[in-house]
């Protein structure tokens, strides 16, 4: 039933380096989270139709605790442009392992974020642009 992440949420010390990153990375603008009453705490990025796919929030300390422990594995997206995803994250120095999947029109790539996340881009290379 499910087609795609609604969005997810990031709880980081990092927060405007973790919006610039996402922001740079897959074009999303900053929107208000209006849902949080720290505006300066909190951001949805959202993509240009206005889907809010990251909510990042500032974390008051770098430890996550036993009330909200650490346990996401990775977050995966499905994209469009395996070549330019490529040449984005190579100006943006981002290391990444690049894969074609067992699946004919499947390609994915897959990195780590200044947070330590694992990200999975997914390509489906049937409809290639």
């Amino acid at each position: 039933m499910i087609q795609r992440i609604g969005h997810i949420n990031i709880k980081t010390p990092a927060f405007e380096e973790t919006c610039a990153f996402y922001e740079a990375l897959f074009d999303l603008a900053r929107v208000p989270a209006l849902t949080m009453a720290d505006q300066e705490r909190n951001a949805w990025l959202a993509t240009a139709d206005g889907h809010a796919v990251i909510h990042v929030n500032t974390a008051t300390d770098d430890a996550p605790t036993s009330a909200s422990p650490a346990r996401l594995d990775h977050i995966a997206f499905e994209c469009r442009d395996v070549a330019a995803m490529r040449a984005r994250l190579d100006k943006l120095g981002v290391l990444y392992a690049h894969a074609v999947s067992r699946v004919p029109t499947l390609e994915q790539i897959f990195f780590t974020d200044l947070n330590g996340i694992k990200i999975e881009l997914t390509f489906d290379t049937s409809a290639a642009p």
